[in-house]
């Protein structure tokens, strides 16, 4: 009798624990949401799990032991719905670093990801708003620089725990601007990278040059959308069964937006309203007003209706030229219409690896001096061609675009082939520099 109030006693003891954790400002709202539902919220394709690997965070800042300073440890919003993803995976252990820091095991490897802003993503959820990017959830505060400075420190700290003592555990960081954290890791020169220790590293870019990752750990991800368009089940099932013609997507091409290289609106400029081309130029794509008046290169007045979304909806192909670095949001939301991007962006690591996807299936890539090229290359493209790629964008985008939880599992199913073979990043064709 003893016995059983003993054990009773413990669990009511550890539940209390649980729901103060639950409860309390160290995991946020989005958290506690992923934490009860295990997945992503209205369902999707199931979760990668790698050889039953654990996923788990370090512990040196926003999974600090210490709530104050888990708390105090700034970071972005992006960086709070990546840490959703990962905590919401069915294979996600919070005390996994903590055990293993305490018993190193080198027969468990784990698949860790770092507690510290490597990211420094401004401009998500809004366009470049950094009064809108930083996470203040439950009063979440502390200096948050574009980049945690510390951040190459606490990348090597983590590589020699004794928490990675298996071969085959990982550290995966995530890294969005080249100042992130390939600033730090840079200026500790050349060979820094070629160390035995950094073969446990994997940096995901969201933008980097071929020659700024190390092609066989490293990897590319899609940027998350700022303005995704969201299609509905008419516009799906068009798509799923080829009836795009009869002007549902009357564009063969379209942009709307501010290029970042004048050879992309000396080409298309011209070519506005001819051959199925719709291209106009300014900055009012990204406003919350989108009946701000457009003009062409002509100053003709562009229709009210004609917005950045509904133009990517209408299109087979869309524009995808770099932005002020070599990714562009402009690229996911191109996806998310169902459109087929046309990538300018030489030398750009792309999303993922051939393991995931094909980018002949679901984008045309083409060098930025190249540019003139691209309405005979489409035109060559047959109906049947068009259709099957509008088909494998959706799907693509659906499954490892779509939002964090989708970039996680593209993460996770490149680390999963990369058990099997080597396979190298890829990266967009041209030579012009970053």
């Amino acid at each position: 009798m003893v016995g059983i109030v003993l054990v009773a006693t413990i669990l009511v003891v550890a539940i209390c624990q649980i729901c103060q954790i639950f409860n309390s400002g160290y995991i946020g709202t989005e958290f506690r949401t992923a934490f009860a539902i295990g997945r992503r919220e209205g369902g999707g394709p199931e979760p990668i799990i790698i050889d039953r690997r654990d996923l788990t965070f370090t512990d040196f800042g926003w999974f600090h032991p210490d709530p104050e300073i888990a708390i105090s440890t700034g970071r972005f919003k992006s960086s709070a719905v990546y840490v959703d993803a990962v905590t919401s995976h069915p294979r996600y252990n919070s005390s996994a670093w903590a055990m293993l820091s305490r018993n190193p095991d080198p027969n468990r490897p784990i698949l860790a990801f770092i507690d510290v802003e490597t990211c420094g993503e401004t401009c998500w959820p809004v366009m470049c708003s950094w009064e809108t990017s930083v996470d203040l959830e439950n009063n979440r505060s502390g200096p948050l620089g574009y980049l945690d400075d510390r951040a190459c420190d606490f990348i090597e700290r983590a590589l020699t725990s004794p928490a990675m003592a298996s071969s085959d555990s990982r550290l995966v960081v995530l890294s969005c601007f080249p100042e992130t954290p390939m600033k730090c890791m840079a200026s500790e020169g050349d060979g820094y990278r070629n160390r035995s220790i950094f073969n446990k590293l994997v940096v995901v870019h969201q933008t980097a040059h071929k020659t700024e990752g190390v092609a066989r750990n490293d990897m590319g991800i899609p940027p998350l959308s700022v303005k995704p368009v969201v299609l509905n089940a008419t516009e799906r099932d068009d798509i799923t069964n080829c009836r795009l013609g009869n002007g549902t997507r009357p564009y063969l091409f379209s942009f709307k937006g501010r290029p970042r290289f004048a050879e992309f609106e000396e080409y298309f400029g011209p070519l506005h309203g001819t051959q199925g081309i719709y291209a106009t130029f300014g900055s009012d794509h990204y406003t919350n007003d989108e009946t701000n008046v457009s003009y062409s290169p002509n100053r003709k007045q562009i229709n009210s209706n004609d917005t950045y979304m509904n133009l990517l909806r209408s299109s087979h192909f869309s524009g995808s030229p770099r932005g002020d670095c070599l990714y562009s949001y402009r690229f996911s939301e191109v996806l998310s219409a169902g459109a087929i991007p046309v990538v300018y962006a030489d030398g750009w690591i792309l999303p993922y690896t051939s393991d995931v996807v094909d980018w002949n299936d679901v984008a045309v890539l083409l060098p930025q001096g190249e540019v003139n090229r691209t309405v005979d290359i489409l035109k060559s493209f047959s109906a049947e061609r068009i259709c099957e790629m509008h088909k494998k964008v959706l799907e693509f985008y659906d499954e490892y675009v779509i939002d964090s939880h989708g970039r996680l599992r593209g993460i996770l199913k490149v680390l999963e082939g990369r058990l099997r073979n080597e396979v190298n990043f890829s990266f967009a064709p041209g030579d012009s520099p970053p």
